[in-house]
């Protein structure tokens, strides 16, 4: 029973790190085209 436990809270954190991981990308793709239009005008 512990490890289904520890499974299920390795998979719940290992998602939210892909959450997380995936947020900073957005933010870095949008900071990335914010800065080439800058540079670009």
């Amino acid at each position: 029973i512990s490890t289904d436990i520890l499974t299920i809270s390795f998979f719940t954190t290992s998602s939210r790190v892909d959450g997380i991981k995936e947020r900073i990308k957005k933010q870095v793709n949008f900071y990335v085209h914010d800065y080439s239009k800058i540079a670009e005008a």
